[in-house]
């Protein structure tokens, strides 16, 4: 993979892995049309939903595999060519000798083999305005022809990370961007946005070209039981209904109700989600058999065969606390949570909920992971964090935090969350 790549040490995380790009040049700005009103609506890359702040209504977002974007014409020309880029932000898990280590990653790098093209956009998508793809765009389109996943090991790799299997990439947000080119003279190629001609002889094979594809869908955000307002949030994965209290998680373009609860509590500053999964087939199904598969001791009052449940945070969270607190969890969960009474008399407006921004699907795909930083034999560690699982339908259930100083503290479980933490997850 072209462009440059370094990692920078952090306490608080094992590093920031940054291919093709600035550091600190993360965020990137999005103009919509409000479907209801017509206003231009500014949109961040990991949005989900378009909430106008001119007429109060709220749309989700969806598409196929990415958001498609386009950076717009500076330099009109002739020939206008679109040129795709992978802009991918998450955390990357990888076994690296006998642990489990953890990485923001933030990648930029073109999806075509073409040498004459940028290494990458550099502050490009960082100045100016967006917008998302559309089919009436004019010109041809390159085809994204390179494996985001040969992309996405190309940085570990020139970054020094040494991996065992499949990485796993946990809250990520991935977006293709178009670059546009246009004819210049002698037939060059000239960067539309900044004017520039290219350095190197353009070399672009005809057959890589496709028609666009632009396939967003947009949803009201309203609860398909009663039809009331959806708390919504910019990045949310799931959304509960202000008015029946039912919860929402917003997959593949359509709402899925999900099974919630809430733990007790005498007062609480803010409610943190979690997803808790039971495991089928291959996976631990009771505490025996995650003490046979880790070698951690049986929990306390836990009896070797009754039904072990895996816990994940709901949020996005720096990789080295989602980690922690879905070991902490599953080790020792709060079994009163869960038995306790379905929220459908609780009134969501009264109460400060954190929002659901890791989708179910995602939670899953922490289980090998967090078996594998469990596990004491360096041998099972390979082994377990390329395993895939299958799970049963989640459950949220919200845990109330009080705040201490810099801290979200839940006494009962002795879990701190800083919240440092939380809002670091805004720049995923």
């Amino acid at each position: 993979m072209r462009g440059s790549a370094r990692v920078c040490s952090s306490d608080s995380f094992a590093g920031l892995v940054t291919a093709g790009v600035p550091l600190g040049l993360m965020p990137f700005s999005v103009e919509h049309q409000c479907p209801q009103c017509g206003a231009q609506v500014q949109l961040g890359e990991a949005d989900r939903v378009l909430s106008c702040v001119f007429c109060g209504v709220s749309h989700l977002l969806h598409t196929t595999h990415y958001h498609r974007f386009t950076l717009p014409v500076r330099y009109p020309g002739e020939q206008l060519l679109w040129v795709p880029y992978l802009h991918f932000k998450g955390s990357a898990f990888v076994v690296e000798g006998n642990e489990v280590k953890e990485r923001v990653l933030h990648v930029s790098a073109p999806g075509t083999p073409a040498r004459c093209v940028p290494p990458s956009l550099g502050f490009r998508s960082q100045t100016q305005k967006l917008k998302f793809l559309s089919a009436s765009d004019p010109g041809d389109f390159l085809r994204f022809s390179l494996k985001p996943s040969d992309l996405l090991k190309g940085a570990l790799v020139a970054a020094g990370a040494q991996k065992q299997g499949q990485p796993a990439y946990i809250g990520e947000t991935a977006s293709l961007i178009y670059l546009p080119l246009t004819r210049g003279p002698h037939s060059t190629y000239v960067d539309a946005v900044t004017g520039h001609a290219l350095t190197n002889e353009p070399t672009f094979d005809p057959p890589l070209v496709e028609p666009p594809v632009a396939d967003l869908v947009v949803s009201p955000a309203l609860c398909p039981t009663c039809g009331g307002s959806l708390l919504v949030s910019p990045q949310a994965a799931a959304l509960p209904c202000l008015n029946c209290a039912a919860l929402w998680e917003w997959v593949n373009g359509r709402l899925l109700e999900r099974v919630f609860f809430m733990a007790p509590a005498q007062q609480a500053a803010k409610w943190l989600p979690f997803w808790v999964l039971q495991p089928q087939l291959a996976s631990p199904l009771t505490w025996g058999d995650l003490a046979a598969t880790t070698r951690q001791p049986l929990a306390m009052r836990q009896r070797a065969d009754q039904l072990w449940t895996f816990w994940c945070p709901a949020f996005k969270v720096r990789p080295r606390t989602l980690l922690r607190l879905a070991e902490r969890l599953s080790l020792a969960p709060p079994i009163a949570a869960l038995g306790s009474e379905s929220t459908a008399s609780v009134q969501f407006k009264a109460m400060s909920l954190h929002p659901i921004t890791l989708p179910s699907r995602e939670a899953g795909e922490m289980l090998p992971v967090v078996l594998a930083s469990l596990t004491f034999t360096v041998l099972d560690r390979a082994v377990l964090f390329n395993q895939r699982a299958t799970f049963g339908p989640p459950t949220l259930v919200y845990l109330p935090f009080e705040s201490q100083g810099s801290d979200l503290v839940n006494q009962s479980l002795q879990v701190a969350i800083n919240t440092g933490a939380l809002s670091f997850s805004d720049t995923l």
